[in-house]
């Protein structure tokens, strides 16, 4: 993230401590992004050596672009797809996606996303695939369903949800695996959104946990977010007063923020039908 609160060590373990243990395994399950921006605090007090995560600033850099929006109209990146070309996209993923406590579903990630490529002049159909609760496991057996749809662009946004019940990393990497072979076996694209561990459970299984999403992306080649709440975790003004979910403008910063990977599997689309 560009701006981290930094915290003392201290401070932050009492708070970690009286969040995690007020939180009930049902309201956890309810809130997909429940104590992220607790997680990502804890990260950021922890980068210390290159290696640490996927939140280096390289990582930063490629996910902010220097240039605007207007970059990646259809013209700007020489994108030239078929006359009549409609791209269907599945936002598959929880309450982050599912636009969990906003006012309207045109405030929720989908419909953003939808509105944002069209002004910029992309035919596209984005259907909102999110379920408030989700882990992957509950998302492993409703995929096929969505699939019937038949999305050209699937984006993956799942994980928070495993973490936060602690559930097997093990697991977690292999009901994100099937679902990656099965979407791409359904001939569609995946976007890969990652997301961040809390440290209460411990160093090793936030590594285990972080390290599941950039390895599940290497070995499938699937185009990789490295973190969906990238810029709005921590900053109130974007959030809902829960402090987890991105409220109306954090959703604008979200889809601003991966607006570009969508674009680049669309070129890559229309490229393969030349």
């Amino acid at each position: 993230m560009r701006h981290y609160i930094r915290l003392g060590h201290v401070y932050a373990g009492v708070l970690l401590f009286f969040i995690v243990t007020a939180c009930s395994a049902a309201y956890c399950a309810q809130s997909a992004s429940q104590m992220i921006a607790v997680a990502v605090l804890a990260k950021a007090s922890s980068l210390t050596t290159p290696q640490a995560s996927y939140a280096s600033q390289k990582a930063r850099s490629a996910i902010y672009p220097k240039t605007g929006l207007q970059y990646y109209t259809p013209e700007a990146q020489g994108i030239v797809c078929p006359p009549g070309k409609i791209f269907f996209i599945s936002a598959f993923g929880d309450s982050l996606t599912s636009g969990y406590g906003l006012d309207s579903g045109l405030n929720a990630f989908p419909s953003v996303l939808q509105q944002t490529l069209r002004e910029l002049g992309y035919s596209v159909v984005v259907e909102n695939d999110g379920i408030a609760g989700n882990t992957t496991a509950d998302a492993r057996i409703r995929l096929p369903k969505v699939l019937m749809t038949r999305p050209d662009i699937v984006i993956v946004e799942l994980g928070a949800n495993d973490m936060l019940q602690h559930r097997s990393t093990v697991r977690m990497k292999n009901n994100l695996s099937a679902m990656i072979r099965k979407i791409k076996h359904a001939d569609a694209k995946v976007l890969l959104a990652g997301m961040y561990a809390l440290p209460h459970y411990g160093k090793r299984y936030a590594d285990k946990f972080d390290a599941v999403f950039p390895d599940l992306a290497a070995k499938y080649n699937v185009v990789f977010y490295p973190f969906f709440l990238e810029g709005v975790a921590l900053n109130h003004s974007l959030n809902q007063k829960d402090g987890h979910h991105p409220n109306a403008a954090g959703v604008k910063v979200i889809v601003r923020n991966i607006v570009p990977y969508v674009v680049k599997l669309m070129g890559a689309i229309c490229k393969s039908t030349h």
